[in-house]
């Protein structure tokens, strides 16, 4: 085992170079931390916040700013060198030039799939948990993982190439509603009529389902679809966009492009984020239906609001979990719905002490686009 210490110098970098380093923080933290450990695990998570700090950085640092940022002495730091080397998580090599100079190569995390199929991983695991406690990992990631199979690029699915055939939706409306519809509510004619609206307005079946289940008339119960109804709605549902919903659009693939760690630190002001940072925010991606976008606009709103009264930016994690288990509990499940969650929260505490007023077409607020003057700034837009 070779010792470093405290005044050897290091640059981090990534084993495979033409890959694009991507760790499943779920793989790591469940799969691989019961294995190498909690210290390990954050030193390994500390050098991947760190892989872009060594961009056009000359001179290279010291191990003492790792052993400081960890607080660990150097044979703990030794050790969880060691402990990443043999799980297959880090190598390391040496400067020919200089011998206190080494660089650390990181090696992404293998897929949940490649884990169980390695036997020394397995082996190792095994040891470490329960026999219940195995079950579960192995439940949460093989035997409760739909098949790939099922899944195609979204590009195809918007040109309808993978959707279901006319044949098979009527097949499928008329055995879920058939209690509400008979055989002759749907003839040739309305047929025809939903085929031209589909392609006028490029919608899926799934809009058309909802589009004749709000399009009936009832004659002494007898169920038939209204035509003029059904042109209605598709025309004030779907029709096309205004320059207000595509800003929209523009700030929700911002938050979208962006991974949530990147995010947090951008808006903090720092580069480099705490372990307790960063298992916050993994913890906080594991909830229900968040992904990297919704978090994102939950972190801008809360550290925008902090600048804004001159509160610190460093916020507890009780908080941010609060925030997002309401936005779970209100059913958010995209980034333009949790934008539009936090607009709506901030329109209603400006009516609260305000008289009733009728209600008008939403337009894009100034708020809205300083947020995105803001990303594009951010990401280098």
């Amino acid at each position: 085992m070779y010792t470093f210490g405290k005044l050897d110098t290091y640059k981090i970098s990534q084993k495979e170079k033409k890959e694009k380093f991507i760790v499943d923080y779920k793989v790591l933290v469940r799969l691989y931390g019961p294995i190498i450990g909690p210290i390990p695990t954050s030193l390994y998570l500390t050098m991947i916040s760190e892989l872009s700090l060594n961009k056009g950085q000359k001179a290279p640092f010291k191990i003492d700013r790792l052993l400081h940022l960890l607080q660990i002495d150097e044979d703990v730091f030794n050790e969880s060198i060691e402990t990443l080397k043999e799980n297959q998580l880090l190598s390391v090599k040496a400067n020919k030039n200089n011998s206190n100079n080494y660089l650390f190569e990181l090696i992404s995390v293998k897929r949940a799939k490649d884990f169980f199929e390695d036997k020394k991983l397995i082996e190792s695991l095994e040891v470490i948990v329960d026999s219940i406690y195995y079950k579960q990992l192995e439940n949460y990631f093989l035997f409760s993982l739909d098949d790939d199979s099922d899944y195609v690029d979204i590009d195809d699915i918007v040109n309808d190439e993978y959707e279901m055939s006319e044949e098979q939706f009527y097949e499928q409306f008329h055995s879920k509603f058939k209690t509400l519809f008979d055989s002759n509510a749907i003839n040739e004619k309305v047929k025809k009529e939903i085929k031209r609206l589909k392609k006028l307005f490029k919608v899926s079946y799934d809009d058309v389902e909802m589009a004749l289940l709000c399009s009936t008339d009832n004659n002494n119960g007898i169920i038939s679809i209204n035509l003029d109804k059904l042109n209605d709605y598709f025309t004030n549902k779907f029709s096309k966009t205004s320059d207000s919903d595509k800003e929209m659009d523009l700030i929700a693939k911002a938050f979208d492009d962006e991974k949530a760690i990147s995010y947090y630190g951008k808006m903090a002001g720092r580069t480099i984020l705490t372990p307790t940072e960063t298992n916050m925010i993994n913890a906080l991606l594991d909830k229900p239906n968040m992904t990297d976008g919704i978090l994102n606009v939950v972190f801008n709103y809360y550290f925008r609001q902090a600048k804004k009264y001159n509160t610190t930016t460093k916020l507890p994690a009780a908080y941010f979990e609060k925030v997002v288990d309401s936005l779970v509990m209100n059913d958010i499940k995209t980034t333009k719905e949790a934008m539009d969650y936090f607009r709506n929260f901030n329109n209603k505490k400006k009516q609260e002490t305000s008289e009733k007023i009728e209600p008008q077409k939403e337009k894009i607020s100034q708020e809205d686009l300083d947020v995105y003057d803001e990303l594009k700034r951010l990401l280098g837009g």
